[in-house]
């Protein structure tokens, strides 16, 4: 059996939320992440695994090592939800499945996007509206916007400031469906891509 009492981090035993576990030998039946401090030379171990490991705390989890002080990287990247992007090229990332660019957000009225918004739903009705874009230099950012009824008024898509959208100062979405894919160079461009 084990006596559980609290005590001070100095001191022998597990060092987790200030509990210690006071028995000289190491627990027969701990739960996984238990840390006990052997007696005997002072290293702490932890249980992980089914089994007990040296635990190094003076240089575990540090960013530099980059998971590379723990017991299993890979899952240490799964429990933390990265998968594989971890340990992909900075400059070359690929990804599968849903990718979540940025906020929806529905519009039917004047409206000026943020730079949190990525896509606009835009409701023209009869008489339509003009959404301006956020300024090309403050991020780089992807925009998607569609008109989604089939009411008879213009969606315009406005530039902020002096920006431009391939040279021009706006365009327009006039039927259901259209769409305008937009990019800012992030120095005062939108590029249309559809």
């Amino acid at each position: 059996m084990v006596n559980i009492a609290a005590n001070s981090p100095g001191e022998e035993g597990r060092r987790d939320t200030g509990v210690a576990i006071t028995s000289k030998q190491r627990p027969q039946t701990p739960v996984e992440g238990t840390t006990w401090t052997n007696p005997t030379n002072n290293l702490t171990e932890i249980f992980f695994n089914g089994q007990w490991s040296e635990l190094q705390i003076t240089n575990s989890l540090l960013a530099a090592n980059n998971l590379s002080d723990i017991l299993s990287a890979s899952t240490a990247r799964t429990n933390l939800g990265l998968g594989t992007i971890a340990t992909q090229n900075a400059d070359s990332v690929s990804f599968t499945g849903r990718v979540r660019l940025g906020g929806m957000v529905s519009k039917s009225a004047l409206y000026t996007l943020t730079a949190s918004d990525c896509t606009v739903l835009a409701t023209a009705g009869v008489g339509g509206f003009t959404l301006t874009l956020p300024a090309a230099n403050t991020t780089s950012n992807l925009i998607i916007i569609e008109k989604v009824d089939a009411g008879v008024g213009v969606i315009t898509v406005a530039r902020a400031g002096s920006d431009t959208i391939h040279g021009a100062t706006s365009i327009t979405l006039t039927a259901q469906y259209d769409r305008c894919v937009l990019l800012s160079d992030g120095a005062g461009l939108w590029l249309r891509l559809v």
